[in-house]
């Protein structure tokens, strides 16, 4: 096998074996891939893209079966279950429950065992949800290029695989680690090498500047605070991968005020990189290697259509009989049927009985009183119920939306939002450009989002001053955005 970890930068391979409980990496291969096509783990330029994976494949002679796809994306939605230890199937019904606030189309569930405790018949479980459309969008491209894929599974969740299982010294401990790739930045709190929140945050300045480190400090300082807010803990270490030493020694002076320490992500003596890198840089795919129970794989969820079917309690009958046996079947389940007659008769008489007593058909008329009233109150929580939904069907423009939109700006690309309309559910862009024409690929990165309906731009002006290209881009939202 090898694991390929689809970046917002780059493509990176680790090729590494199992030897008992250690990883020995042999070979890392990496390459850039073209700007903006993808972003965040969604694909926004499949040609590009496809073409960027051949050339990787080609030039490091890859094996083109038994691979697992690692990537990152908001389409990724996670949460920690505790579920009784019943069959897979089971399972998948109880997790996708505990999504039922989770809107997907077409949703595809997995969920990988964290611990079990067979005296109580638990189990706790990391789960996911993602869509359908999502993960084939991946399978055709590798398809395509004539690729097997053996897996899909997420980073983050392979970063809780590595610290849970591997030898380190941070299992014990509430640590934020974070994972710079590209301008995403991927926060992620363990505790006790449980997974307990995760989210991504676009850095907007450059890397060089002071206010990348800003910028990062004040995240960390969000989630401290939330997390203190939610759960009565602080925070004091955070981990680092995905940026230099120079940075990192920043970062440390900066973190003292909030009295957290600040270092970069712990190797481990269950780790041999073989001088190939360090797990602080490729943790994403080192962590495809480490073995648990049972694993998250959406690739395998998805082409066995990822649906949870409700469990049939039909006896299975084998069809292939003889005429012999076949009689004898018919006999049993005759004599069988003819047993269940007499008792249905049985109690069907002892029913009649019951209804034509006096007594008993007041009870029924008082009874029939309080259905009718009951009918009525449920007759007006469903008048509500859809009254409510009614209302959840309006776009809202609120902070996640704002900042979904102010993700898709790059380096060249920068956005305004200069007005809401609530009443049809648009809202208008102030798009600067340094290069021309490149709203396009902005335009190709809003609809990517999930957010709108419709994206439209009037022609563009050029200001000589600032030597930029400005457009006004129209949205109009789906009815589910901000929900």
């Amino acid at each position: 096998m090898i694991s390929v970890y689809l970046g917002n930068e780059e493509i990176y391979a680790v090729a590494a074996d199992v030897k008992g409980n250690r990883i020995i990496v042999n070979n890392i291969y990496r390459r850039r891939i073209s700007e903006g096509s993808i972003i965040n783990g969604v694909i926004t330029n499949e040609e590009s893209l496809k073409y960027d994976i051949e050339q990787f494949w080609e030039e490091n002679k890859l094996p083109r079966k038994d691979v697992d796809i690692v990537i990152n994306s908001k389409q990724l939605t996670m949460k920690n279950v505790t579920l009784p230890l019943v069959s897979d199937k089971k399972a998948l019904n109880l997790i996708s429950m505990e999504f039922a606030d989770v809107e997907k189309a077409k949703p595809v569930f997995d969920y990988m065992t964290i611990s079990t405790d067979n005296k109580k018949k638990k189990m706790t479980a990391l789960a996911v949800i993602t869509e359908k459309d999502f993960i084939e969008g991946y399978n055709r491209i590798f398809t395509g290029l004539k690729i097997k894929i053996r897996s899909i599974s997420s980073g983050i969740i392979n970063i809780v695989k590595l610290y849970y299982n591997i030898k380190n010294k941070v299992k014990d401990e509430t640590v934020l680690l974070q994972f710079l790739d590209g301008n995403s930045l991927v926060s992620i709190i363990l505790s006790g090498g449980n997974y307990m929140y995760s989210q991504s945050t676009r850095i907007f300045s450059e890397k060089d500047s002071p206010d990348f480190v800003n910028e990062i400090v004040n995240t960390i300082s969000s989630i401290k605070q939330f997390y203190m807010s939610t759960n009565k803990v602080d925070i004091n270490k955070a981990y680092f991968g995905g940026i230099d030493n120079e940075t990192l020694e920043k970062i440390k002076v900066s973190l003292t005020v909030y009295n957290t320490e600040a270092d970069f992500v712990p190797e481990s003596e269950d780790i041999d990189t073989n001088g190939q890198g360090s797990l602080s840089e490729f943790a994403y795919g080192i962590g495809s290697y480490v073995k648990v129970k049972k694993d998250i794989n959406l690739f395998k969820r998805c082409i066995d259509n990822g649906e949870v079917k409700a469990e049939s309690f039909m006896p299975s009958v084998p069809v292939l009989l003889s005429v012999g046996a076949a009689f004898g079947v018919i006999a049993v389940i005759s004599a069988g049927l003819l047993i269940r007659n007499s008792v249905l008769n049985k109690r069907l008489d002892e029913a009649y009985t019951f209804l034509n007593d006096t007594k008993n058909q007041e009870m029924v008329a008082k009874a029939s009183s309080v259905v009718n009233e009951n009918n009525t109150v449920i007759s007006d929580i469903e008048a509500l119920k859809k009254a409510k939904t009614a209302i959840r069907t309006y776009p809202v423009y609120n902070t996640k939306v704002r900042n979904i939109i102010l993700s898709c700006q790059d380096s060249v690309t920068s956005l305004k939002i200069v007005r809401f309309d609530s009443e049809n559910g648009s809202v208008r862009i102030e798009a600067t450009c340094t290069v021309s024409n490149y709203v396009y690929a902005l335009i190709d990165r809003l609809k990517s989002t999930g957010l709108f309906s419709a994206v439209d731009y009037n022609g563009y002006a050029y200001d000589e001053k600032n030597n930029v290209y400005k457009y006004n881009v129209d949205c109009t939202f789906v009815e589910s955005a901000g929900q």
